[in-house]
């Protein structure tokens, strides 16, 4: 009866060396140390011979089938078998490969540099060193939840959250691509740890605007920051935004804000109208500011 990957995964040395068949000439054998391997018997011009396919885990079952379909094939053309040579790197299937095409299209739809450098640095820190050697067919759910278990223990747990989409995308990309014929991980969320729950920003209800505003409009702050506060209200903008607003950005004489393209994360130009009272606000303002940003 053939192997399964729990049969391979749970054999345990002996006070023996020993052998689990898969079958048509492919066993695993266990050494006393630990250590476990695929091995192919095969007969050719009536002699018997024997050919390594590597070290599990390196080699998983469905890979050492594979070697043994191959190695099948060249029997039948009198040959001996060899272990196939790895791909060329162009087809190379490992999981690195994928990972590194797949920012390499982030980075060319113009995703933004911080945010380049957050898929940069979790891939090397923690995605990588998990799965980048590893074949893409034969990556496991285990292998996955794996990475996320890494990223669970320092509590990173909103990194945890990108890095599971990050995953999902990889694999689809690579679905797509005929390099692997599923995604092991689509069902993390399910065994993910927990997040606290949100925390939610101070906020006003409706009725309570109207003396927000008459407060805000008797403020006693110094003239920049009333005017950024009304800014932030009367463009329904961020704060950061607002606070990171330059002259150059503002056409007070069309009444137009653009925010432009390197400022955002989705890499294009926003444009926002300016209402008069902010207008006139922002005239008031560029005499005491002007000549700064």
């Amino acid at each position: 009866m053939p192997l399964t990957a729990k049969q391979v995964e749970a054999a345990k040395p002996s006070s023996r060396d020993y052998i689990l068949n898969d079958g048509d000439g492919l066993f695993l054998f266990v050494a006393t140390s630990g250590t476990k391997s695929w091995h192919f018997r095969y007969s050719l011009a009536g002699k018997r011979a024997r050919v390594s396919f590597g070290v599990y885990s390196t080699i998983s079952l469905q890979r050492a089938r594979e070697l043994r379909a191959h190695a099948l094939i060249q029997i039948s053309q009198g040959l001996h078998p060899k272990p196939r040579q790895k791909s060329k790197a162009s087809d190379d299937d490992t999981f690195k490969a994928a990972a590194e095409l797949w920012y390499k299209g982030k980075e060319n739809a113009g995703r933004a540099p911080g945010t380049l450098n957050k898929f940069r640095t979790y891939l090397d820190k923690d995605i990588l060193p998990e799965l980048g050697n590893k074949r893409l067919p034969e990556i496991t759910r285990a292998d996955c939840a794996r990475v996320q278990e890494r990223i669970e223990k320092r509590n990173a747990l909103n990194v945890s959250r990108k890095a599971r989409g990050w995953l999902r995308e990889i694999f689809s990309h690579a679905i797509a691509r005929g390099k692997c014929e599923y995604n092991p991980a689509s069902e993390l969320k399910v065994i993910a740890k927990e997040a606290p729950k949100s925390k939610r920003y101070p906020h006003l209800l409706e009725p309570e605007l109207p003396d927000f505003l008459r407060a805000l409009d008797r403020s006693t702050s110094r003239f920049i920051q009333r005017t950024a506060a009304w800014m932030t209200i009367w463009t329904a903008s961020r704060p950061g935004m607002v606070r990171f607003a330059e002259w150059s950005d503002v056409n007070l004489d069309a009444a137009l804000w653009t925010i432009p393209q390197e400022k955002m994360k989705m890499r294009r130009d926003i444009v926002i109208p300016l209402p008069e009272q902010l207008v006139a606000r922002l005239r008031e303002l560029y005499k005491q500011t002007g000549q700064q940003q």
